[in-house]
């Protein structure tokens, strides 16, 4: 067997090319984690065998290349867990037998704690910063991130070097970032039809919901002609993306796909690739998405970004368009002047040339040890053209310990030049003027530069924005990093033409990115054909709703849904009843007052009672202060605007500072939750619930406030929270199927003056969540109050303080706390004592969670607690 990997290295099967020198110093002291694999010999040479011959009885995929075999996986605290162990990565160099890229299952009852699915990747450089750093600074700008760190790795006790370990997308992911769950879909397939149907998407999590909207997105995007795209081109490798989208492209088109993408979110990751140089995301691979159907939005996620010189020199341009998305955007002269706005506030700041420098030289002091001890140091380069055994050409170049500081002084000198290439594409801004014949008093302008014009009449006059255009042709651009030519594509400047009042000596006229002053020529710029660009005015002409749409008072009939725009607002009068037709909903982005009065209060119902209503779902940025008084709701459930599933029969999602007071929701007929409030800070007041048909209020990572409520009689939980941060003032829970609170996913609950009686159980902690009870009676329920860890992803259970309370009259138990939970007791009564070791009985309340339910306090701006914390319930 060592002959046949012997001789498929020499044939160039790993692509690698060796240089002499290791440093190989005692590797036993280390700053890393330490990871240990432990697998059977021979189930080693099954896996060298397989990813080379393939064995389908080995199984993972029809051609049995990357079959899982049993091995335990060792973590940084010595915590063994058996595990399916088997390599992972596309190219060759991810599987040389000596330092393996792989991937780890742990079994789920071996699992103790953390992420159950892993990866252990070769690096690839010697740095082992190409990847890890643009994930450490994609946390900064507040995308999702699958937790890249440097660890070392031994197999079978033989050290293999350093690699980046990082979880792989799913549930444990989106927990770790305190996020609402949802679908990931991971885009590698070069057959071409990676962008007609979700699933040819990988998908992790997957729910109808989601794989629908990702489909209306799909088709938004116009479906792509791959085969004339191979032919002209011969290799996807060259192929410029552009031919992944249909023309011609519209405003109204292009505004469609728009509201499917979370615009926010792919400028920060298309600046994040920009700065670091990462061209790896592409027709074919490299794409991670993320669609949780409660926000109706593709979230694009870094992944195996490749930058800092893998692929691309300092002056990759910055236009360069490699996938649908790219593709797409570049017609919108709106958004790339969106994106340059961003890309030089953080040239400027935390993704300046200087920060990440500092970055990477922190990481460095730690992992720098551990590389030069590393015996299989490698750099990944282009060493020829694509063939077999060399994937996109690219193949591994052995390096030794005494390289590093050369490999650093050039990662630098990269980011140095780099940021300096981008802020030379920032300040050219270019601008001609001339007459306007045809208008007397106005100025053509042609804005013809990298980036946007600031135009002013006058020293007083509003500044308006010009944006430039970009050509319809891309121009191949050839970048050397390496012996071997790498080829992308981007489109050049174009001009796009105004006209603006004023006559052009009355114009001045700034960078609109970087604010210095732009002086116009008289000279008229060549071009204006072929542009891809869509002039600002066909997006100003699609215009947006706006305006009030009143409902009420009195009688009012809905037989089919109503769609209020985010520029409209919603007003439902006092006294309005509304009949709700089967299926018919209520949908608002834009803000909702319902006016209701004790005297003349607002109904929503089902026209007939045989036949649900849809939902009521307010969602999105434009619906903030958004305030429900007097507003009684029953017979409806969950629904979908197309774009986002609203699971409860009334749902708050995306949404500051709404306000529900006074209201009534009383059973839905279908669907989970009568109320769903998901990502948005609210205040309850006043207001009930009564046999929803499974939890009452489900609060998902929200952040407010409840008070003076009751909650009866639900199927379910009367009060469900997941992650987020409450606080639950003077309210009842009462006679509830389940739980009367449910506190779950990281959540923290301060509770005060509360009445929790005759439910299955009176409150549940589980999955590191924190809960502060005081003044509260939690009596009369199967089981008083229950603690464990539900998600192994958590390390703990429930941590919980109860302070002048009493947990009484349980039929089952008062307390049950079970493995990692923890209890503790200040002034307050149990009938029994379970005398477990996770509860505590002391005297005063330590001062920690003095600080913690003040800091939750001051978050959620609300008044102190009283000195007492609370009234003594007996």
């Amino acid at each position: 067997m060592g002959a046949l990997i012997g001789a498929l290295v020499a044939l160039g099967y790993w692509g690698l090319r060796t240089s002499p020198g290791h440093l190989n110093p005692d590797v036993d002291a280390s700053e890393l984690p330490t990871i240990r694999i432990e697998l059977d010999e021979e189930d080693v040479e099954l896996m060298r065998r397989a990813i080379v011959k393939g064995d389908p009885a080995l199984g993972r995929k029809s051609g049995g290349n990357k079959p899982f075999m049993e091995g335990i996986y060792i973590d940084e605290n010595g915590v063994r867990q058996a595990s399916k162990i088997g390599y992972r990565g596309l190219g060759q160099w991810h599987h040389h037998p000596e330092k393996p890229s792989l991937r780890i299952k742990i079994r789920k009852k071996a699992l103790k704690s953390g992420h159950r699915r892993i990866e252990l990747q070769r690096p690839e450089g010697v740095l082992a910063m190409r990847n890890w750093l643009p994930d450490r600074l994609g946390r900064d700008l507040g995308l999702l991130s699958t937790q890249l760190e440097h660890v070392r790795v031994f197999i079978n006790g033989v050290y293999k070097g350093v690699y980046v370990r990082n979880t792989r997308p799913g549930s444990s992911v989106l927990m770790a970032a305190g996020r609402i769950p949802g679908t990931f879909f991971k885009g590698d397939n070069f057959t071409g039809a990676l962008w007609r149907d979700a699933r040819e998407w990988k998908q992790q999590g997957e729910t109808p919901e989601a794989i629908e909207l990702f489909n209306r997105a799909l088709v938004a995007m116009r479906q792509p002609s791959y085969s004339a795209a191979l032919e002209r081109f011969g290799s996807f490798l060259d192929m410029p993306a552009l031919v992944a989208v249909e023309s011609p492209i519209s405003a109204r088109g292009l505004d469609h796909f728009e509201s499917y993408l979370d615009m926010d979110v792919y400028t920060r990751w298309a600046v994040l690739m920009i700065i670091t140089g990462s061209v790896h995301a592409d027709l074919f691979h490299n794409h991670l998405l993320h669609v949780a159907p409660e926000r109706g939005k593709i979230e694009v996620v870094p992944w195996d970004v490749a930058g800092y010189g893998i692929q691309a020199t300092p002056d990759l341009p910055v236009e360069v368009i490699r996938h649908p998305f790219a593709a797409l955007l570049s017609h919108d002269p709106r958004w790339v002047h969106r994106r340059n706005l961003l890309l030089y506030e953080l040239l400027q700041g935390s993704l300046s040339a200087k920060n990440q420098i500092e970055v990477a030289r922190e990481e460095l002091d730690h992992i720098l040890p551990d590389l030069r001890a590393d015996p299989h140091l490698a750099s990944l380069e282009k060493l020829g053209n694509p063939r077999p055994g060399l994937a996109g050409g690219y193949g591994l170049v052995r390096e030794s310990g005494e390289t590093l500081v050369e490999k650093q002084r050039e990662l630098e000198e990269w980011i140095r030049a780099r940021a300096s290439y981008l802020v030379a594409h920032l300040t050219d801004a270019r601008v001609a003027v001339q007459s306007n014949e045809r208008r007397p008093g106005f100025s053509r302008v042609w804005v013809f530069g990298n980036v946007a014009v600031s135009v002013r009449r006058g020293a007083d006059s509003n500044p308006t924005i010009l944006y430039p255009g970009l050509t319809e042709e891309q121009t191949p651009f050839e970048m050397r990093p390496y012996r071997f030519p790498i080829v992308v594509y981007a489109p050049s400047p174009a001009p796009l033409v105004y006209d603006v009042e004023g006559r052009p000596g009355s114009l001045s006229f700034t960078n609109a990115v970087t604010g210095e002053p732009v002086v116009p020529r008289n000279e008229v710029p060549d071009g204006g054909d072929g542009v891809r660009s869509i002039h600002p005015r066909a997006f100003e002409a699609l215009g947006e709703p706006s305006g009030t749409v009143a409902l009420g008072p009195g009688i009012v009939g809905l037989t089919q849904s109503l769609h209020v725009g985010a520029g409209q607002e919603l007003v439902i009068r006092p006294g309005t009843r509304l009949l709700m037709g089967p299926g018919v909903s209520i949908f608002s982005r834009g803000r909702v007052t319902v006016e209701g009065t004790a005297a003349a209060p607002v109904s929503i119902e089902a026209a007939d009672s045989h036949h649900p209503w849809g939902t009521f779902g307010v969602t999105g940025p434009g619906t903030r202060g958004s305030h429900f008084s007097h507003m009684k709701i029953r017979g409806g459930g969950a629904g979908t605007d197309g774009r986002v599933y609203f699971k409860g029969m009334f749902n708050i999602y995306e949404t500051e500072g709404a306000v529900i007071e006074d209201c009534e929701f009383g059973p839905n007929a279908h669907g989970d939750d009568a109320v769903n409030i998901a990502s948005s800070t609210f205040i309850v007041r006043d207001s009930s619930w009564d046999r929803a048909r499974s939890d009452a209020l489900d609060v998902d990572v929200g952040h407010g406030v409840i008070e003076r409520s009751r909650f009866t009689n639900s199927r379910n939980d009367a009060l469900d929270v997941m992650g987020g941060a409450v606080i639950v003032r003077d309210s009842t829970l009462i006679g509830n199927g389940d739980k009367g609170m449910s506190i779950g996913e990281g959540a923290s609950v301060l509770g005060e003056r509360l009445r929790i009686i005759r439910n299955h159980i009176g409150v549940e902690v589980k999955d590191d969540s924190r809960v502060f009870l005081s003044g509260s009676g939690v009596s009369e329920n199967e089981t008083g109050w229950h603690s464990y860890r539900k998600k192994k992803f958590y390390r703990n259970a429930g941590r919980a303080l109860l302070v002048n309370s009493k947990v009484t009259k349980s039929s089952v138990a008062d307390v049950s706390l079970e493995s990692l939970s923890e209890l503790q007791l200040v002034n307050t009564r149990l009938e029994s004592d379970p005398a477990s070791p996770r509860l505590q009985v002391i005297e005063s309340i330590p001062t920690a969670w003095i600080s913690w339910a003040v800091e939750l306090e001051e978050e959620l701006a609300t008044p102190l607690l009283t000195a007492s914390f609370g009234n003594d319930p007996r």
